[in-house]
């Protein structure tokens, strides 16, 4: 028996129906898709915190989105020259750095950023930085959250 009549029962024995296998590739797709974006989809991702924290009772004081990035990985070698010349390779990765200042109680903060954990989007929350506001019940949070996309 050849090799490729080898892959072929391989196949068959592993996956069965190919409708099947071709349903369960579509839902990982789409499953990357929505962790990993083609586009950084800005506006989409600012409708979501506003949803979030609307769902949340938090008031949102601030959100300032910065430039797209390239993401650098340090096994790619780049100089330090060749990043801050805006070499336009970078990695497979783009980064949009946004600023939130958003205020509510101890309670609503907890649930918000559980919220955003618990996002399929693939995004780091950088710092966080918490105060209290001057009657006591309210606290003031600064967040740096940076959101991923391909880089197409």
């Amino acid at each position: 028996m050849s090799q490729i009549s080898t892959n072929i029962l391989n196949y068959k024995n592993k996956y069965g129906n190919l409708e099947e296998y071709m349903e369960k590739l579509e839902e990982r797709f789409q499953l990357s898709s929505r962790i990993l974006p083609e586009n950084i989809n800005q506006g989409e991702f600012i409708n979501f915190l506003q949803r979030t924290a609307l769902e949340n009772n938090i008031k949102i004081i601030s959100l300032t989105p910065s430039t797209i990035q390239p993401v650098y990985d340090d096994s790619e070698k780049k100089s330090e020259a060749a990043k801050s010349e805006g070499d336009k390779q970078g990695g497979t990765l783009i980064k949009l750095p946004i600023d939130l200042k958003i205020e509510g109680t101890y309670l609503s903060m907890i649930k918000f950023l559980e919220s955003l954990e618990k996002s399929e989007r693939l995004m780091n929350v950088e710092e966080v930085s918490i105060t209290s506001k001057d009657d006591g019940d309210r606290l003031n949070c600064d967040l740096k959250i940076i959101i991923f996309a391909m880089k197409i």
